[in-house]
């Protein structure tokens, strides 16, 4: 995809107040609150809270210098341009050093016509296992059903194990993941389980097990009352069981059970993530550069 980049606008924005947020608390109150806007929780570098105040009110904006950029957590968040180049202006003031300000994935509601934009789906949870089940149709809730029914009768006994990444046996399911996403998608991470973590900020595999047979895998980071799902497979011998659909539909379970709220699916064109009341929006990835002789310079 053709990169976003506009230069810094001195004038865009100059109706806005850009300070940090020194309350450790308002970090709980970023939205959306989901594992990519916490900086303070996946960079090693210091992170900071920008509070941006205009008109509209005021929005909260994470924000971490890497080298020559500066990072901005807004991944799903609601801003205009003017907000983000308010934000850049403060941090080209503060950060002799930056170059450019990348955002990723972030919602601007006036993003220029020529921004290439991606989409991304999120499901706010319902409170119940039954409330899930409701945003179904009857028919595809019976076929789930039946389904569930062959492949017990086939290989045994279904089982769905939350297990955390510092479990005995993640190890193990991270090479069987490894191995069924080669086998689904020719792909070959070249990654231990370790790097894979740091990179993606999984904490939890769902697994779902017929006759102790692992039929497929979730990996999601849960965190707060927010779950993003990084990815998923499935053992391709058992399609005909719908095993990834199946484990899905019973994550979405546990996840009403354990109070999350908010479920982010990033995008793509997979039919599963248009189901249980997704929301699909269109997200821009962007930078904002100090000026046009240091556009391509920055690092990140």
């Amino acid at each position: 995809m053709t990169e976003n980049w506009v230069l810094l606008d001195a004038a865009a924005g100059a109706g806005s107040c850009v300070s940090v947020c020194d309350d450790a608390g308002a970090w709980e109150r970023i939205v959306p609150d989901m594992i990519y806007n916490r900086l303070d929780r996946i960079r090693e570098e210091p992170s900071l809270l920008l509070r941006v105040e205009d008109a509209g009110g005021a929005l909260l904006v994470p924000c971490c210098v890497v080298g020559n950029t500066a990072i901005l957590g807004v991944w799903g968040t609601r801003l205009t341009m003017a907000q983000a180049q308010a934000v850049a202006r403060y941090v080209f003031a503060q950060y002799p050093e930056v170059v450019a300000v990348s955002s990723r994935r972030a919602d601007l509601v006036d993003a220029p016509a020529a921004f290439q934009r991606v989409n991304d789906f999120f499901i706010e949870l319902p409170q119940t296992a039954a409330d899930v089940d409701a945003r179904l149709s009857a028919k595809t809730r019976a076929t789930m059903r039946r389904k569930m029914r062959q492949a017990q009768a086939s290989l045994g006994a279904a089982t769905v194990a939350d297990v955390g990444v510092a479990a005995p046996e993640a190890p193990a399911l991270f090479d069987w993941y490894f191995a069924k996403k080669r086998v689904t998608h020719h792909r070959e991470y070249g990654m231990t389980m370790e790097e894979y973590l740091r990179a993606y900020y999984v904490t939890d595999i769902y697994v779902l097990r017929f006759g102790g047979r692992i039929a497929s895998v979730v990996l999601l980071c849960e965190q707060g009352s927010a779950v993003y799902l990084e990815n998923l497979t499935y053992d391709v011998a058992l399609a005909r069981f719908s095993p990834g659909g199946l484990l899905y539909h019973a994550c979405l379970h546990r996840l009403a059970e354990k109070g999350k709220r908010s479920f982010y699916l990033k995008g793509g064109t997979q039919a599963y993530k248009r189901h249980y009341g997704s929301v699909e929006r269109w997200l821009s990835t962007f930078k904002i550069y100090r000026s046009a002789e240091v556009v391509g310079l920055d690092t990140f």
